[in-house]
């Protein structure tokens, strides 16, 4: 029989039959040989987890000790005393003292400062020694040509002069640009209206006093 003349039954068949040779090949090679027994309860052990170690006792309070006696967050690591303010608010407390300077006026014998307060309000004009009302403890010092100085609890403190950034105010009062048209008419209204308007009259004459003859 011809190999062109083999249909695809054949061609199936010898596929078989080489797979078959194959297999009964590595039979006789020892396939399957080292396949091992299945326990009786058909489960295998589980891996068993590694132990966590169990972790010692804490340290005494004796070895911290070091931390009190040379604290981490002081400058020269001693121990400094602290007190608790109850009427301090926090951090963001205010020391009374919260304006804005907006204004001096300086002259060889006179100085004044114009401040507002931070939040708004009408301005206060203070010379030199003189304090707000809200914050009597804070004296103006000194008045300089864009700052103040004032004396208060914490030392001195300088108010530097607001300057205006663009924000907030009112914007000026737009221009209106005349038209071209309108101009000309009110020219002519107004050139009409001198023709159109009345002479003044003539000023009274004096009558005339003849000289006393002699």
């Amino acid at each position: 029989m011809r190999i062109e003349t083999a249909n695809a039954r054949t061609w199936l068949a010898a596929a078989v039959a080489g797979w078959a040779l194959l297999v009964w090949g590595l039979a006789l090679a020892g396939l399957g040989g080292r396949i091992g027994a299945i326990d009786p309860d058909g489960e295998t052990a589980a891996p068993i987890a590694a132990a966590i170690p169990v972790p010692g006792a804490e340290p005494p309070l004796s070895r911290y000790s070091e931390i009190a006696t040379r604290p981490l967050f002081s400058g020269d690591r001693r121990p400094h005393p602290f007190f608790i303010d109850p009427n301090d608010a926090g951090d963001g407390a205010s020391t009374g003292f919260d304006y804005v300077l907006t204004s001096v006026l300086r002259t060889p014998d006179f100085a004044m400062a114009i401040l507002q307060p931070a939040g708004g309000g009408d301005s206060i004009r203070l010379r030199v020694g003189e304090a707000p009302p809200e914050a009597s403890n804070w004296a103006l010092d000194s008045v300089d040509a864009r700052s103040a100085v004032f004396i208060g609890p914490e030392g001195p403190r300088t108010l530097e002069l607001r300057v205006y950034d663009g924000v907030g105010g009112q914007p000026p009062t737009p221009m209106r640009t005349p038209v071209a048209g309108e101009d000309a008419r009110a020219q002519a209204e107004r050139g009409a209206s001198g023709r159109n308007r009345a002479p003044p009259p003539p000023p009274p004459t004096m009558p005339r006093v003849a000289p006393p003859t002699r």
